[in-house]
């Protein structure tokens, strides 16, 4: 793929992560400004505690959708099967949802895009990491320890499914970023997993 068709695709997957669908749906549907709710981080997770699981989990998918078409534009429209820039498509869409630019950069996590990254390249990396972090979302209850089991997982899945490609160490260099993002954006959440303070997603009602 050419060097300048790569640079028009990371800003364009930038500009289509930047668009915050978490704070249209909450506009449109509950005529609120999410950003000024629970957490105030325009997510899925956010979502779901200030105005219900059913848009919790449109944003949830439209996020993911989000993360999906930036690999499927650089494979179909750029007509490049090259992982490595299909995960750094993948990367500018997380940063675009992260910081977007008419937000003053102020945006969410990129988990839900990151699923869409993960399954539109490879649906079997997305298992080996989904699995596990939906186990300890189910154990825990807690997002932020399900968030990070998937991102750290991706990493290693991705570097176990393609070891034997010639492009591994881009591939590897390009699939941290995800793992290392993760982790910087829930830092918060690791002081109160630390302090036990963080919150579940939801409690066991009892009989």
């Amino acid at each position: 793929m050419i060097w300048y068709k790569v640079i028009i695709a990371l800003i364009l997957a930038y500009l289509i992560g930047s668009f915050q669908t978490s704070v249209w749906v909450c506009r449109t549907f509950k005529h609120i400004n999410i950003r000024e709710h629970g957490s105030g981080n325009p997510g899925a997770t956010n979502v779901m505690r200030v105005c219900g699981l059913k848009l919790g989990f449109l944003v949830l998918f439209l996020d993911a959708l989000k993360g999906a078409v930036s690999v499927l534009m650089v494979r179909y429209g750029f007509d490049c099967d090259n992982v490595a820039i299909q995960l750094l498509s993948g990367a500018a869409c997380v940063l675009g949802h992260n910081y977007p630019y008419y937000m003053d950069f102020k945006g969410g996590k990129g988990v839900a895009a990151t699923l869409g990254i993960a399954l539109a390249i490879n649906w079997k990396v997305f298992l080996i990491a989904g699995f596990p972090a939906l186990f300890a979302l189910l154990v825990t209850r807690i997002m932020s320890t399900a968030s990070l089991t998937f991102g750290i997982l991706l990493f290693v899945a991705f570097i176990a499914f393609y070891a034997s490609s010639g492009n591994v160490i881009w591939i590897a260099l390009t699939a941290a970023f995800y793992p290392v993002m993760m982790i910087y954006r829930h830092k918060e959440n690791l002081r109160r997993l630390i302090n036990h303070e963080e919150k579940p997603l939801w409690e066991w009602k009892k009989k």
